[in-house]
């Protein structure tokens, strides 16, 4: 294979929102984060960590809590005041009704699932009943002082504990009357008045966790009342809490960006005393760690700098396996589509709005073994101002003049036309006629495609793991999917089985490096001049396989590239084989084949998107 010639695209300035919290379903094994622009996201555990569904938001409704119920309903509450049960299905809000409290802060659903308990404003926690398809209104707790912050169930679905300002409180559900009040000291070293937020509180079987705004984290008898034992933690907000199901681990977040881990551990050996002892730290955010989940085996934490991070917590790793492995979540795995082939025009879409950017210099220079050519463009052309109507996809026509996109209520398509030096959008109100097109997508029962005007369809063989990118050929008509755990498949539509090509892939299996991998693969897309090549991508590298070329074994090295190159032509010929990986461009946002010697890749520098974020706290460092 030649060297590429590289279109490097840095100017796309997407910025995803910080992560507000997050809500984990140990029934199904997925989470739902919401962040900060009113999107959920959907990750699945049980499929690589994958972003299985988003659900687009509203800046105007931000969400403050959510809750899973059984297998797969989830509420959300927030500032609006109101209860929301998300349509998984069809990816939009189902229904909302009001609390009639004010602005709802937190949110929790008794073990046994039948009732959702709300913190207000105005110092009330509302009962809500669980039935199906909707909710209904219960009764008021006893109101107290000041707005609820934080609340949680005991494990026998008796007892509720709230935190507000300056105080804990301990609700029999039954009477509906306050049955314990602890007072939390706000006396900090530098400020004795301030008032002291109880951000977080955990109901443990025997004790009341919580954690607050001097950046302590305290144990408390909620039976008499008393302080069992204070961890200063941090100089700053201590903001959330999480506990494992064993109720031996918890997790603490704070304004810091660290996660701090304390578990329950025995004094002596082989004694009965038992207590909370400090183990962990982790810093892998530089922001608010708002969201934070304890599963039995790994730590997931998000939070205003938008990182989703997913921490094994397992000492020992022998093998290298999907549980063991870091991840960080960063960029949607779905959601960006770009391109216009023919008159050099870039489009990209995700989230709030969509952005064209017109072609008006190139050069290129020559750097290692790819060359790179460097695109200067003019300010970005506005398409549309959606306001708080969240894009939920959009596309470019090849020849750059169409663009389409689509939220949560409608379809919009507009006219895009360059001329002497100026550019006119106009939006086309009615669409007069389709040509033949197919269309495919994902259920229970499989992949299936369909032909719009011939009424024909099909349906492709169901695999255990859900497809995470797929297109079809423009050429030949075949199916192309890559699955979670990155197994590819390649099905012909028109004789309707897998090509030779995939069933030998399948027969000799991929190479072990490639499944190891932890990232999932977002995007396929198709060498135009060469029907044989097609490329995959993630976050962190693009591969060209190339369907004429041997498939490596797994004694072969999988990234042989470097070695290839001080080998003569026919000794390199000997050694190819059908994957090409590059590392060299990351993080990347879309990589798409212009021709068969040239690509565009869409880079997002992690440091431009943390210039745009508000100031961390400041840290005293060694030295300065």
């Amino acid at each position: 294979m030649a060297e590429l010639l590289v279109h490097r695209v840095r100017f796309f300035d997407y910025l995803p929102a910080g992560l507000r919290c997050l809500s984990y379903n140990s029934c199904s094994g997925r989470l739902a984060a919401a962040r900060l622009s009113g999107a959920v996201e959907i990750f699945s555990f049980n499929n690589n960590f994958f972003q299985e569904k988003v659900i687009p938001g509203d800046d105007r409704k931000s969400i403050e809590a959510m809750c899973w119920v059984g297998w797969n309903r989830l509420f959300t509450v927030g500032l609006t005041g109101e209860i929301m049960e998300i349509d998984l299905q069809r990816l939009c809000p189902k229904y909302s009704l009001d609390a009639f409290g004010g602005p709802v802060w937190c949110m929790s659903c008794n073990p046994e699932e039948t009732h959702l308990a709300i913190g207000c404003e105005d110092g009330s926690v509302k009962l809500f009943e669980i039935i199906p398809e909707k909710l209904q209104y219960a009764r008021n707790l006893d109101r107290q002082k000041g707005r609820v912050l934080s609340l949680a169930w005991h494990k026998a679905g008796s007892l509720i504990a709230t935190g507000s300002l300056n105080v804990i409180c301990v609700f029999d559900v039954k009477s509906g009357h306050c049955v314990q009040r602890m007072d939390v000291d706000r006396r900090i070293s530098s400020q004795r008045n301030r008032e002291c937020v109880v951000w977080s509180v955990l109901f443990l079987s025997d004790s009341i966790v919580s954690a607050d705004s001097t950046g302590k984290v305290q144990l408390w008898d909620w039976q008499t009342g008393t302080l069992l034992n204070t961890h200063h933690v941090t100089k700053c907000d201590a903001l959330s809490l999480a506990v494992n199901p064993a109720e031996d681990s918890i997790a603490v977040g704070t304004s810091e960006g660290t996660v701090i881990q304390f578990q329950l551990l025995e004094t002596k050996s082989g004694g009965g005393d038992v207590q909370w002892v400090r183990t962990k730290t982790f810093k892998y955010h530089t922001h608010d760690v708002r969201g934070l989940v304890h599963t039995k085996s790994a730590l997931v934490s998000g939070g205003l700098d938008a990182q989703l991070v997913l921490r094994p917590l397992m000492d020992k790793v022998e093998t290298k396996s999907y549980e063991a492995a870091l991840r960080k979540v960063i960029f949607p795995h779905v959601g960006i589509r770009v391109w216009g082939r023919v008159c050099g025009v870039v489009e990209g879409g995700v989230g709030g709005g969509s952005r064209g950017w017109l072609e008006e210099e190139l050069w290129h220079g020559w750097g290692g073994a790819v060359g790179e050519l460097w695109l200067s463009f003019e300010p970005p052309v506005d398409c549309l101002s959606q306001g708080s109507d969240h894009i939920h996809c959009c596309c470019l026509s090849p020849c750059g003049e169409w663009i389409s996109y689509a939220t949560a209520s409608r379809v919009c398509v507009y006219r895009v036309q360059y001329q002497d030096g100026s550019v006119t959008v106009t939006r086309v109100r009615a669409l007069l006629g389709l040509r033949r097109w197919k269309c495919w997508g994902v259920g229970a029962s499989g992949v299936g495609v369909a032909s719009v005007l011939d009424g024909q369809h099909c349906i492709v063989p169901v695999y255990n793991q859900p497809p995470t990118a797929m297109a079809i050929h423009p050429q030949t008509n075949n199916l192309l999917t890559v699955h979670t755990d990155h197994q590819i498949f390649e099905f012909s539509l028109r004789e309707k089985r897998f090509t030779d090509w995939s069933r030998q892939l399948q027969q000799q299996g991929l190479h072990p490096q490639w499944v190891e991998r932890d990232t999932p693969v977002t995007h396929i897309t198709f060498n135009p001049d060469v029907p044989t090549q097609f490329m995959l991508h993630d976050m962190y590298m693009f591969c060209i396989i190339d369907q004429t070329l041997r498939l490596p074994t797994a004694k072969c090295h999988l990234y042989n590239q470097a070695a290839l190159r001080g080998l003569s032509a026919n000794a390199r010929r000997s050694q190819a084989h059908a994957f090409k990986i590059c590392k060299k461009f990351q993080p990347l946002l879309h990589v798409e084949m212009l021709s068969e010697d040239s690509l565009v890749v869409i880079e997002r520098p992690l440091m431009d998107i943390n210039t745009h974020l508000p100031a961390p706290v400041k840290q005293k460092k060694f030295a300065t």
